[in-house]
C-alpha cells in the first residue's frame, strides 16, 4: 500500500503497472477495512465493515475479446469464486468491463 495526502491505494498488480487493480481509500475511514486481497492483476476485493453488516467490493479489470480463451476463461472462473465466498456477504463488483461490452456491441450490428 501507498499513502499519500491522508489517503491510501491497495493494488493488486505487478511492478510494471500494465495492468493492475485497487483501490484508494481515505486514512480515516481505513479503520473500516477489514481485509484487502489482492488476486492478481486483474481481480482484488476490500471488504468494508458497514453498521448492520459488512460489505465486499470486487474490483476487477476484464480482458478483452482478442485474448486467449484460458485468460478470459481464467478471469471469468476468479470472478465467480470471489462473487460465491462467502454467499451471506452482499458484493459489488465494479472495474472495467467497457472494451468487453464495446466489441460485443459493434460485433452485433
Amino acid at each position: 500500500s501507498i499513502t499519500s495526502q491522508g489517503m491510501t491505494m491497495l493494488y493488486s498488480g505487478g511492478t510494471k503497472h500494465g495492468r493492475g487493480v485497487g483501490f484508494i481509500v481515505r486514512d480515516n475511514i481505513m479503520s473500516s477495512i477489514i481485509n484487502f486481497k489482492p488476486i492478481n492483476d486483474r481481480l482484488c476485493t476490500l471488504e468494508i465493515k458497514c453498521k448492520w453488516y459488512n460489505v465486499i467490493i470486487i474490483n476487477s479489470y476484464a480482458p478483452t475479446e482478442d485474448k486467449d480463451d484460458d485468460v478470459k476463461t481464467a478471469f471469468y472462473d476468479y470472478l465467480e469464486m470471489l462473487y460465491s465466498l462467502p454467499n451471506w456477504k452482499p458484493k459489488i463488483v465494479i472495474g472495467d468491463f467497457i472494451k468487453v461490452y464495446q466489441e460485443r456491441l459493434n460485433e452485433e450490428i
